[in-house]
């Protein structure tokens, strides 16, 4: 899962206007455009993945990784691909480990037992407070942490299940988020191409 930067319908319009020279620097620029605008991406997809699960943006930031455009092999008039993506790092990988539900808690005591009684837990998540019926408060076998458990089946013999909160990795495919990906990248080609193209005729 993950957005390639590919521009391949903007550069036709992008270097149609340009002089035979220009069109020699359009490889170099055109990648570091593309490498410019992924790092824009990964910002608005976090400030919006954070407004949509209450994660702090930090947190979603160290879990979005770019893989960056090294070189591309310019065609006019279509054909070009663009070999940046920006994607989510799976749950499990070094700072990406889903959050148990307990950390969006919006009332209640954290204790051992607690909700058992209960309808269940009740957590902020994807911007609103939410009812998770037929939860409870325990302590995590391994970690002995306090944690939210659902029971994966009927009666108390039934094995317990830890519930996790929002994750980047679900919402980061959202339309969304997506939506404002697509956006920073139709709107920020033209103006950032143009302005590193610039930069490398000022250095000739």
């Amino acid at each position: 899962m993950g957005l390639k930067i590919d521009i391949s319908h903007n550069i036709d319009e992008a270097i149609k206007d340009l002089s035979k020279f220009e069109r020699t620097l359009v490889p170099k620029v055109v990648v570091r455009t593309v490498n410019e605008i992924a790092k824009q991406v990964k910002v608005q997809a976090s400030r919006q993945i954070a407004k949509q699960t209450n994660i702090k943006v930090s947190e979603v930031k160290s879990s979005i990784k770019v893989l960056t455009a090294k070189t591309v092999k310019v065609t006019p008039l279509s054909g070009t691909e663009i070999i940046a993506v920006v994607f989510p790092l799976r749950p499990g990988a070094a700072k990406t480990r889903e959050t148990n539900l307990i950390a969006y808690l919006t009332k209640g005591k954290r204790r051992v037992g607690a909700f058992r009684k209960k309808a269940g837990v009740t957590a902020k998540v994807w911007g609103r407070n939410k009812l998770y019926r037929g939860t409870f408060i325990g302590r995590g076998k391994d970690s002995g942490k306090l944690l939210v458990f659902s029971r994966t089946g009927t009666g108390r013999s039934a094995k317990l299940k830890a519930v996790a909160g929002p994750s980047v990795v679900r919402t980061f495919g959202t339309e969304a988020v997506e939506d404002v990906m697509k956006d920073v990248v139709a709107k920020q080609f033209p103006k950032i191409f143009r302005s590193k193209l610039d930069f490398e005729l000022s250095r000739l």
